[in-house]
């Protein structure tokens, strides 16, 4: 499930990204990173929470300096015994250099 909404936050951004008009090249960088963890809790069930992690830029995105950064983890326990949290750590898009290289936003 949760896979699904990062699929589909993912999807938007590159509708959104495709709307700038011209065909630029663009770059895309990104590091994932899973981590799987076992453990019996207080009643002595068996949890086994799995985290990935993802670490997602573009840049060069419509034009010459607009960037997106993005870092946040999926989560799930596959015995359902503990709530897993998913978490977005960061998220934002930035234009440097706008206005004639007068402003930058984020």
């Amino acid at each position: 499930m949760k896979i699904k909404k990062l699929m589909l936050v993912l999807s938007a951004a590159v509708l959104l990204f495709s709307f700038f008009g011209e065909a630029r090249a663009a770059t895309f960088t990104g590091k994932s990173s899973t981590v799987v963890e076992w453990f019996d809790d207080a009643s002595e069930e068996r949890a086994v929470p799995v985290y990935q992690y993802l670490l997602v830029n573009f840049h060069n995105l419509g034009s010459e300096g607009m960037n997106f950064r993005g870092y946040g983890r999926l989560a799930t326990d596959i015995q359902d015994v503990v709530d897993a949290d998913s978490r977005l750590y960061y998220a934002f898009l930035e234009r440097n250099g706008a206005f004639d290289d007068r402003v930058d936003f984020r």
